[in-house]
């Protein structure tokens, strides 16, 4: 139970779930943990969720579930995007108010949330329960509650509601659709580029390794044009540990290179990296490149044409 409320994916939470079933919880021990249940039937992955709301269906239609908690468990599941839950909650609801009357003004007003659901069908399921079970309700205040919810049906089911709850007539304003926009993004300003050549390092590290956002890019791009006029050497010195496993460091003009020393002293490149050639930077289709597996140029006379290696 504790492993599937920590949540995850309908594959994470299958075996787990089929360790739950197996294991046939007595009717004590599925009451001991209505709170569980109630969680996992609002915001688990739906089979999950199915499962909690038939233990707490099999509770309430036994009267160990209150009318209270019936209701708290129909706040959440009646605004799952799962159809066949909401379909089941409706359902469970129609069973436990033909039970228990008295449940009514506790689970009438919770049901009445469904008239605000996306789907018609599912507002007209919940507008014949209401209307089955209005008489059992004697509190005034929670007829004009129900009286309310019924602004948020669609015109043809909220003309029903208008004959049989007392809902206020539909007129030609009410029927006028308003779309409210949300409100424009205001502006910021970007925080300054870093200040010294090492803290642009780090950030341009954090960067090619996470990918940050925009503004992110926006500080760092803003930071090498500064530091690259003000003062290169020193920016190419800090950017040196941080470019380093690139595949393109070797070559990278002016950036100190991971090169690999012989025992005849001469230095290499790494033999892990392909290599791209100093003198044409960037390499281009039309330019000059190194083949990953030579150390020497391939020249080329145009786009698309074969080149000659040397």
């Amino acid at each position: 139970m504790a492993r599937l409320l920590r949540g995850g994916t309908t594959l994470d939470n299958r075996v787990f779930l089929r360790v739950l079933k197996a294991l046939a919880l007595i009717r004590e021990e599925e009451r001991e943990r209505i709170a569980d249940w109630l969680a996992l039937a609002s915001d688990a992955v739906s089979t999950v969720a199915a499962h909690a709301q038939s233990v707490l269906g099999a509770l309430a239609l036994d009267g160990e579930l209150t009318p209270r908690r019936l209701a708290e468990m129909s706040d959440a599941v009646l605004f799952r995007p799962e159809k066949k839950l909401v379909r089941a909650q409706l359902v469970l609801l129609g069973k436990a108010l033909a039970r228990d009357a008295s449940a009514a003004e506790e689970v009438l007003p919770a049901l009445a949330q469904a008239f605000a659901h996306e789907d018609a069908e599912v507002q007209e399921r919940a507008l014949k329960l209401v209307e089955r079970h209005l008489k059992k309700v004697d509190s005034p205040e929670v007829r004009a509650e129900l009286v309310g919810a019924a602004d948020q049906l669609v015109p043809t089911l909220r003309a029903r509601a208008v004959e049989n709850l007392g809902a206020a007539p539909v007129t030609a304003a009410s029927l006028v659709h308003e779309e409210l926009l949300p409100p424009a993004p205001e502006a910021a300003r970007l925080a300054p580029a870093p200040g010294s050549a090492v803290e642009l390092a780090e950030e341009l590290g954090a960067l090619l390794a996470t990918e940050g956002d925009v503004a992110a890019f926006e500080r760092v791009l803003d930071g090498l044009v500064r530091h690259a006029y003000e003062d290169r050497d020193a920016l190419l010195e800090a950017l040196g540990p941080v470019v380093a496993r690139r595949w393109w460091a070797d070559d990278a003009p002016g950036i100190p290179s991971a090169r690999t020393t012989t025992s005849a002293g001469r230095t290499t490149p790494s033999a892990a990296r392909p290599t791209l050639s100093t003198s044409c930077w960037p390499p281009s289709w039309t330019g000059c490149a190194r083949s990953p597996s030579t150390t020497e140029p391939i020249t080329t006379t145009g786009a698309g044409s074969a080149g000659t290696a040397h």
